[in-house]
């Protein structure tokens, strides 16, 4: 009996170190495509590790981040982002959640969406902010 729990334990760390490898290798490939800004294989790569870890707001954001960069699933950025916006306040994702909107052609809530973000950089606004900024209030 001892025989088999050692060898199903040996077993068991062989299939999660394959595993570990898989996932490791999946994460560089997403990244890899992420940056190079091809959003559907990226998009791709991103729902499977989502599917794998789904509590990830790093994988859900990248995937919403695809999603919205890729016509055929744009829809599925509202749902990301407003899934994220539940669980993190920061005051980015009313612009990607208003960005998710305004290419479903939801514009009164992109306006609202946005709206939200530009009142939260009212005072000193980051060099990084700047596009954010200008791309919102374009967007209202």
């Amino acid at each position: 009996m001892g025989k088999y729990r050692l060898l199903l334990l040996a077993l068991c760390c062989i299939v999660s170190a394959i595993s570990f490898g898989q996932t490791k290798e999946l994460q560089e490939d997403a990244a890899y495509y992420f940056d190079r800004k091809d959003y559907k294989k990226a998009y791709e790569l991103y729902d499977k590790l989502f599917g794998l870890n789904p509590k990830s707001l790093e994988y859900k954001f990248r995937l919403g981040f695809s999603a919205l960069h890729y016509p055929e699933k744009k829809a599925r950025a509202i749902e990301l982002f407003e899934d994220i916006k539940s669980v993190d306040k920061s005051p980015d994702i009313d612009y990607y959640l208003g960005k998710a909107y305004h290419v479903n052609y939801r514009f009164d809530d992109a306006s609202v969406a946005y709206n939200l973000y530009l009142n939260t950089k009212t005072d000193k606004v980051k060099e990084e902010d700047k596009p954010l900024i200008d791309d919102a209030q374009l967007g209202i």
